[in-house]
């Protein structure tokens, strides 16, 4: 069975893209997360590549994922070539099966795409008028909103949550469309099966 790797900024995320692409697969393939001990900025340091070698080598992936923020809006050219950086990096050490999902502001934008969904979790009426991917700290805005209610937004929630969204909603983020198209192109590549965005879009031609 194909093995497909997950490396995250937390556990609750990485649970959460697990989440999010189980369903997609069909039992078609297994999943496991590496580094999973290692969060945040640590991902940046150098023993953190020496140890994603020790487990790449060890676990022998089809394809390793890669989640990270960019904790900055898509114009932000710096940010975003630090972590084109990062990408390259970890790419050559997992031999080109690197596939990547940068977040744009937050993973938590995805929820901003589909709001109605956390409205009904956190029994809260949050309105969006604007553009998910154009919202900074996407993460605290929703803490804020469910400020004071009995259940309150917390990151580790992304691991139940963001899996419950709808897939057809949160395409419609530029970031998370072009991850599952560069997901579908590295699996064609690799001749394993998917066409996980003619998923989305049967989604799309169904509620059409």
């Amino acid at each position: 069975m194909p093995l497909i790797a997950v490396v995250g900024e937390a556990p609750s995320d990485t649970a959460a893209v697990i989440g999010l692409l189980v369903p997609l697969f069909n039992s078609d393939y297994q999943f496991i997360t590496l580094l999973d001990t290692i969060t945040g900025s640590k991902l940046d340091e150098q023993k953190t590549k020496h140890l994603i070698r020790k487990e790449f080598d060890f676990e022998k992936p089809d394809i390793v994922i890669f989640c990270r923020d960019l904790d900055g809006l898509a114009n932000e050219r710096d940010k975003k070539l630090k972590m084109q950086t990062y990408f390259l990096d970890m790419n050559r050490i997992v031999r080109k099966k690197g596939v990547y999902l940068l977040s744009v502001f937050e993973l938590e934008t995805l929820i901003l795409a589909d709001i109605e969904k956390f409205n009904s979790e956190y029994e809260c009426n949050v309105v969006i008028n604007f553009n998910p991917e154009e919202k900074e700290k996407s993460k605290d805005f929703l803490k804020d909103s469910t400020h004071g209610k009995q259940k309150q937004f917390v990151e580790g929630h992304n691991s139940y949550l963001i899996p419950k969204l709808d897939r057809y909603k949160i395409i419609n983020c530029s970031f998370y469309e072009a991850f599952i198209r560069e997901l579908d192109i590295m699996l064609a590549k690799r001749r394993l099966p998917a066409n996980i965005l003619d998923q989305h879009n049967n989604v799309e031609n169904i509620q059409e």
